[in-house]
């Protein structure tokens, strides 16, 4: 004979195994259910029952619909995806472009692309509200912008000089 504390704190019993045991498959006693064997002073879980393990153990587990702990694994909807604009790629290579057209040689070929792929990403971002990309399409057109047209300009007064030596 058994007594259960129930999840409204109040004892139920002297109840025999077998009832317990369609207690459990009628999911009215859970594992963590505390439970008290007659005689004894102490409450423990039911899983700690080895004469109820096994009843637990084919009890398959609740289905809970619309868990909230369920997180969606597509990447455009985490976390990752607010910051990275998966969904307007031209505004993702604008960035990196941009970036990267801090290098002297080719700064002038990644700069103006950034640029002109940055504008396109504004535009796509623009268009389509769901779509992230705004500020890398914005930092794509300015850094391609100044590192771009700021060798070009350098390029074209080395020539102009180089030119003006030559005479």
């Amino acid at each position: 004979m058994y007594k259960i504390l129930g999840a409204d704190q109040q004892e139920y019993g002297p109840v025999v195994a077998e009832q317990i045991c369609r207690w459990i498959a009628e999911r009215r006693v859970i594992a963590t259910t505390l439970i008290q064997a007659e005689g004894s002073a102490e409450w423990c879980p039911v899983s700690a029952v080895p004469e109820f393990a096994e009843v637990l153990r084919r009890v398959s587990p609740p289905v809970i619909a619309g868990n909230p702990s369920y997180r969606s694994t597509d990447a455009t909807e985490d976390t990752l995806g607010k910051v990275i604009p998966f969904k307007n790629p031209k505004a993702l290579w604008a960035y990196y472009l941009g970036i990267f057209s801090f290098i002297p040689g080719l700064g002038i070929l990644l700069g103006l692309t950034a640029m002109v792929l940055g504008i396109q990403g504004l535009l796509f971002a623009n268009k389509n509200p769901g779509v992230r990309g705004h500020v890398h399409a914005w930092v794509g057109i300015a850094l391609g912008g100044f590192f771009g047209l700021g060798y070009l300009a350098v390029l074209i007064v080395l020539m102009g000089a180089g030119l003006l030596a030559n005479r």
